[in-house]
């Protein structure tokens, strides 16, 4: 594809597009925690990632690990200087900057009532 547009555009018809309706659609009940990218990416002490796993009845020792894994797994701690190439940086509301007036009036077209549904704002 010849522009980050045309790219995005292929992502909002496809991949990107069907996880947006996914989770919009989802029947959400008392035992599913939903848990944000916003909340995790800024998770540096990783007291968010335990807390999801104490919830979960995981042991103290099984939270540790699992701490230490998120750590080794996440873009600020164990990737920070081998980030997968796909990956730009992981800041949260890059669409602020990246998208174009087009760009932002594609996706709110197909995706406004979903994301408001999800607790977002674009």
């Amino acid at each position: 594809m010849e522009t980050f547009e045309d790219q995005l555009s292929f992502e909002m018809d496809n991949s990107s597009g069907q996880q947006i309706m996914t989770m919009a659609n989802f029947e959400f009940d008392s035992t599913i925690e939903t848990v944000k990218y916003e909340d995790l990416i800024q998770d540096y002490e990783t007291t968010f990632f335990g807390g999801l796993l104490d919830r979960l009845g995981f042991t103290d020792e099984e939270v540790k690990i699992g701490r230490e894994v998120f750590w080794k797994n996440a873009l600020f701690g164990g990737l920070k200087e081998n980030k997968p190439s796909h990956v730009t940086n992981g800041a949260v509301a890059q669409w602020e900057t990246q998208f174009t007036d087009v760009m932002l009036e594609r996706f709110n077209e197909r995706f406004a009532e979903p994301t408001r549904a999800l607790g977002y704002t674009v």
